[in-house]
């Protein structure tokens, strides 16, 4: 898939994608908080909702729908959500550009731009990479093996200091 998407003449270096659960339960504070909201909402919901079925306003009960159902997408939506993009998310670099392959389509940033990146490490063999650019950042989501990318990155941004990339 990531070779067809290649320019004429250009290199691949580096093909990756995020580590699975790493990447799906990435955010899990805010699954956590969602969860802690979840409950008191699915409480709140079911008793405005006895109220209303016993002779009281419909208001309350349309108050806290909205709650619940935002409370359920911090504590679950997300997470399938994330697993569902997962599927088709890559990240290649060559030697013109960094490419992260979504859903969404490609994103990609030239190799001539970069300012340098950022590792955020997530265990022994799991990282967060983030790449400077001009116009923003990419960020590649618990890489396995992020060593082999950072090597990748350290080349040609030496390369870049040396003037061979222009």
């Amino acid at each position: 898939m990531i070779t067809t998407q290649l320019k004429e003449g250009e290199t691949l270096l580096w093909q990756g994608r995020p580590a699975p659960r790493c990447y799906t339960f990435r955010n899990w504070k805010h699954a956590l908080f969602g969860m802690v909201l979840f409950f008191p909402t699915l409480f709140w919901t079911t008793l405005s909702w006895q109220l209303f079925r016993a002779g009281e306003s419909l208001l309350l009960p349309l108050v806290t729908v909205p709650f619940l159902l935002l409370s359920f997408w911090l504590a679950f939506g997300h997470l399938f959500k994330a697993r569902w993009e997962w599927e088709q998310l890559f990240y290649s670099l060559s030697d013109q550009r960094l490419m992260k392959h979504s859903r969404r389509g490609i994103e990609e940033f030239p190799v001539a731009s970069f300012k340098g990146y950022t590792l955020r490490s997530l265990g022994e063999h799991l990282a967060t990479v983030k790449v400077m650019h001009p116009e923003g950042r990419l960020i590649l989501h618990c890489l396995e093996q992020p060593q082999l990318l950072c090597d990748q990155l350290d080349m040609l941004l030496d390369q870049q200091r040396a003037g061979e990339i222009v």
